[in-house]
């Protein structure tokens, strides 16, 4: 399949993913400096909150790809 013809849900769940990914990053590096306190326990939860929403993209993404036969 040709980059032009490429399926629009495709792209748009593969941006989204990928937006997930780079959140899912960000909130786990934001972990490394903190002590083990309120603070990181806050920043822990919004990690986690990040880690479940890239797994339901990541999801969503391959659905789509399996069931609509998309190509990689």
């Amino acid at each position: 399949m040709h980059a032009a013809a490429e399926c629009s849900e495709r792209r748009r769940l593969r941006k989204q993913y990928h937006a997930a990914l780079r959140a899912y990053i960000d909130a786990t590096d934001a972990l490394d400096p903190l002590e083990f306190d309120e603070e990181f326990d806050h920043a822990y939860n919004e990690a986690t909150f990040a880690r479940l929403d890239f797994e339901r993209c990541r999801q969503a993404y391959h659905r789509h790809v399996s069931d609509h036969a998309c190509a990689y």
